[in-house]
């Protein structure tokens, strides 16, 4: 697990996001984020309205903001979307979406 340091510039759904993140180096680099554990709802589904909600809700609470974020090695079907936690501050934002009902744990 590598820690970095990043800027959330867009939500895609309540599971997904898009951030500029700081490899170090004055090195930047724009990359699709999946939160890991995280099984949100999927806006083009039958879950829409709730999909919209949580995507809503995770972009008041982090869009534009500076996080943290801890990645884990593994890729998404070898795209580039990397599995992270995202911290903001004290708060995991993983954990706080399952707590507050707005996803649950993905189940493996």
């Amino acid at each position: 697990m590598y820690n970095y340091k990043a800027k959330i510039n867009e939500v895609c759904d309540g599971e997904t996001v898009m951030a500029i993140v700081d490899l170090g180096f004055s090195n930047y680099k724009e990359l699709k984020l999946r939160l890991y554990g995280v099984n949100a709802p999927k806006i083009p589904d039958e879950e829409r309205e709730a999909g919209i909600m949580t995507r809503d809700l995770l972009k008041e609470k982090i869009l534009n903001k500076e996080v943290e974020i801890h990645t884990y090695k593994n890729r998404i079907n070898g795209a580039e979307s990397y599995l992270v936690t995202i911290l903001l501050g004290d708060t995991n934002i993983n954990r706080w979406l399952i707590d507050n009902g707005h996803a649950e744990p993905l189940k493996n």
